[in-house]
């Protein structure tokens, strides 16, 4: 899957670059088509790491921010967010169709 990751003030490294993959890999599971997702990587100047996921979907979009000191938990706090949106998501569209 092609995956955009946008750095604003460092150079992404593979290591995070698989980690982004990983989680992204993760969230296949929910067995929903992702439009052009994007992450953008951000180093604030009080040392936090900034993080954003954009991931189309059809019918909507799953947008998610988080900040932390530890870039790597930050990917994951984000993901885990957008994991949270699909669940949410999912439990609506299940709850239609029962009634």
């Amino acid at each position: 899957m092609e995956i955009a990751i946008t750095s604003k003030s460092f150079k992404v490294t593979e290591s995070l670059r698989n980690a982004i993959e990983v989680e992204l890999e993760r969230l296949s599971a929910w067995k929903v088509a992702f439009i052009n997702p994007h992450v953008i990587l951000n180093k604030n100047p009080a040392d936090e790491f900034t993080v954003e996921v954009k991931i189309a979907i059809p019918h909507g979009e799953l947008f998610a921010k988080t900040a932390d000191k530890d870039i790597y938990n930050s990917i994951t706090d984000a993901f885990r967010k957008v994991e949270s949106q699909l669940n949410k998501r999912n439990d609506k569209q299940q709850q239609q169709q029962y009634q």
